[in-house]
């Protein structure tokens, strides 16, 4: 059980870093982003499609935002529905999330505060998030995208 709350320690200090990593840089790259560009507009489809790669797969959002199951697994059918924080905090951070928000069909959140939190890496008032939400500088698109997504995952 010790190792597995240490893998799991290190995952999510690592995903963080690199989220912040992230963060400061340009997240539409790569495939997606270029079938993205394709149209002047995109379908809805098309950003949904977009903002379900960048929770997935570069930004990381649903390893802390989706439950887990007793072997450590996400559990699919809650994907992005909140979480307790699996990890201890790092013994260099301040502030730590004891639980992530669900952001499923955003949640408690109307679509312009989840935007800005993505585009600025603060809520409205200029509130940081506590870790190990990253404070992301995403840009217009991918927020947008982002948003679009989470709003879909109410329609499961």
């Amino acid at each position: 059980m010790f190792r597995f709350k240490l893998l799991i320690s290190v995952l999510i200090t690592a995903a963080t870093v690199f989220s912040m990593l992230v963060a400061s840089i340009d997240v539409g790259t790569g495939a997606q982003q270029q079938e993205l560009n394709a149209s002047e507009t995109p379908t809805n489809e098309e950003s949904i499609a977009y903002g379900k790669y960048l929770v997935h797969d570069v930004a990381k959002c649903i390893e802390c935002h989706t439950p887990r199951d007793a072997s450590g697994e996400l559990i699919d059918s809650r994907q992005m529905e909140g979480a307790p924080i699996p990890v201890e905090p790092p013994a260099f951070v301040d502030s730590w999330a004891a639980a992530s928000a669900s952001v499923a069909g955003l949640g408690n959140y109307e679509p312009d505060f989840v935007r800005h939190v993505l585009m600025h890496g603060t809520r409205p008032n200029g509130v940081v998030p506590d870790n190990p939400m990253p404070q992301f500088q995403m840009k217009q698109r991918e927020a947008d995208a982002i948003v679009r997504y989470l709003e879909s995952l109410s329609a499961r």
